[in-house]
């Protein structure tokens, strides 16, 4: 019997054990995780980074408050004489806008600004200057956010995981496929094993595959998996300084690891839905290479040299 069952244990499963046991020790919490290797996990395959920059007032302050959280995550998630290296590097988020996004930009940065981000403008001849591989010409400017910054998201999560166990977790490993409940009230979970897990409360941090377990409910949740691609660059330019995680106008990305080594992705309109981990190299050199040679015109020799 557990008072609350985590039915995913990426790293909102971990942190909210964490949370609850922290908040109170004496509670029993059971994480189940269908895939502990992490192989398909959205948290893993994620790009690992965090940003201020946000329209939206609840989305700022959120990222504030991770923000504070990730310059102590070591020290707050030790166990014993084990601390998570997360990788910590704060080089900048570097949003772009073209003149039909302007206004929209100047916006975000004034409220952004009114609750205290370290959040600047840059006009275009700032950006040719700090950054010199990009074409200003594209650009009205953008807005430079320098406390934004990545960190390595499998290390986040192992040192949410670690710290719930030492603070009492079950860590299980199975699949949620059902949550049990009568009489308006949850009593715990099935497993697809067939094994029953009884609790008070079930959390479903199943993260996209969440949908389907929540209309075991009668709950319809507002979400689908996505297939989403990145891409690693090998490029001939290695920047003397390195550059921040940049979104152009488009909504392409584009990050640097180390030297001429970048990671690249965007969102696009026709991405699949549903559970689809191939990757597709074309993409790339048929959708997302043009565009990027356009913003950086010294990109137009690279190779792709891994991705997911």
């Amino acid at each position: 019997m557990f008072d609350v069952i985590m039915a995913g244990g990426g790293v909102m499963g971990c942190a909210t054990a964490y949370y609850l046991l922290q908040a109170d020790p004496t509670i029993k919490v059971a994480i189940v995780e269908k895939d502990p290797e992490y192989k398909h996990s959205s948290t893993v395959l994620s790009d690992g980074n965090i940003r201020l920059q946000f329209n939206r007032k609840e989305n700022i302050l959120i990222s504030l408050y991770g923000l504070e959280k990730l310059q102590t995550f070591h020290e707050e998630m030790a166990v014993g004489d084990w601390q998570p290296h997360i990788g910590f590097r704060q080089q900048g988020n570097l949003f772009l806008a073209d003149e039909a996004h302007r206004e929209n930009a100047q916006a975000g940065l004034a409220l952004q600004q009114s609750l205290g981000c370290a959040v600047d403008w840059l006009a275009p001849a700032e950006i040719k200057a700090r950054f010199p591989l990009y074409d200003e010409t594209k650009f009205a400017g953008g807005t430079f956010g320098q406390r934004d910054g990545t960190m390595d998201p499998q290390a986040v999560l192992l040192g949410f995981k670690r710290k719930a166990e030492a603070l009492g977790a079950t860590y299980l490993v199975g699949e949620v496929t059902e949550i049990r409940h009568a009489a308006g009230k949850v009593s715990g979970v099935c497993l697809a094993d067939g094994t029953q897990l009884t609790a008070r409360y079930v959390v479903n941090s199943a993260g996209a595959w969440g949908t389907k377990l929540a209309r075991t409910v009668g709950v319809e949740l507002p979400v689908e998996p996505v297939k989403r691609q990145v891409f690693v660059l090998q490029t001939a330019t290695a920047p003397a300084e390195r550059y921040p995680l940049t979104v152009f106008p488009s909504g392409l990305y584009l990050i640097q690891e180390h030297g001429g080594q970048f990671m690249c992705g965007k969102s696009l309109d026709d991405d699949p839905i549903g559970f689809d981990f191939s990757w597709n190299h074309d993409k790339f050199m048929d959708v997302l290479w043009p565009e990027l040679v356009d913003y950086v015109p010294a990109f137009d020799r690279l190779k792709v040299v891994g991705g997911w």
